[in-house]
This record gives structure tokens, sequence and C-alpha cells, in this order.
């Protein structure tokens, strides 16, 4: 957890989905148990660092970027290779 500009800021930073598993949304059911994890300790945002140029499994272990942009996550700035992207956390 940090706290910026934006308040309390909970960080999420790798995925781990088993191949067999992968494809099936199990990425998804992460992030929403995340946010609604820092949701429920009263964080106000949502941050992860997904690759712009992130080729394959293995370099997508931040999360692949369109999951975050499909989960409702918004730019926020570019790091090297990684944008920084966040999701405001309400109710």
């Amino acid at each position: 957890m940090a706290v910026d500009d934006a308040g309390e800021v909970g960080s999420i930073v790798c995925f781990l989905v088993a191949k067999p598993f992968r494809g099936q949304g199990v990425a998804a059911g992460l992030l929403d148990a995340a946010c609604a994890g820092f949701r429920e300790r009263g964080l106000r945002v949502a941050e992860a660092y997904p690759s712009r140029t992130a080729a394959g499994d293995a370099a997508t272990y931040h999360g692949p970027l369109a999951l975050y942009l499909r989960a409702g996550f918004k730019p926020y700035r570019e790091v090297g290779q990684s944008v920084i992207v966040r999701r405001e956390l309400s109710g």
C-alpha cells in the first residue's frame, strides 16, 4: 500500500495462472478479488504495472494490459516499458 496524490493505493504486481487454466478468466477473477480486497481495506485506488510490449506468457506476469483495460483501469503514466494503470475503487 502506498500513499500519493490519489490517497491510499493498492498495488497489483504479479499474476500466476497455471498453463492449463490460462484463457479461462482466472486472471480476471483474481483481479476482481484483489480490487474487492483493497476496497474492503479502505483503499481508494488499485494500481498495476503491465508491460506495453510483453510477448508470451512469461513476459506478462504483471498481467496483460488488455486485462486491466477491460476491468476499467486507465493509463496513469508510463515508466520504461511499463504502463502504470489505475482504477478508482468506490463503495
